[in-house]
């Protein structure tokens, strides 16, 4: 199979990278997306997450949570609340 595009394609990517501000439709891309599997960062650059995003966010829900729940708790304790 030949990976060499005609000039007509070139023309009709160019002419798309111009509309959609660079972007290249998928079945013209050389690679596949980098991050639909968690190949962890590119090489030679460091791991910038720190821990998981979803758990700290749950975390910090939960906390919330409960501290309205404390505060709930002790608006109805109050006499004539």
């Amino acid at each position: 199979m030949n990976n060499e595009l005609t000039e007509e394609q070139k023309r009709h990517l160019e002419e798309l990278r111009q509309r959609t501000g660079g972007s290249v439709p998928e079945e013209f891309r050389k690679k596949k997306e980098r991050r639909q599997e968690d190949l962890g960062p590119p090489a030679n650059t460091p791991e910038r997450r720190k821990g998981d995003r979803r758990q700290s966010r749950v975390s910090i829900a939960r906390e919330r949570y409960l501290d309205m729940v404390l505060r709930e708790r002790a608006l109805f304790l109050q006499p004539g609340g």
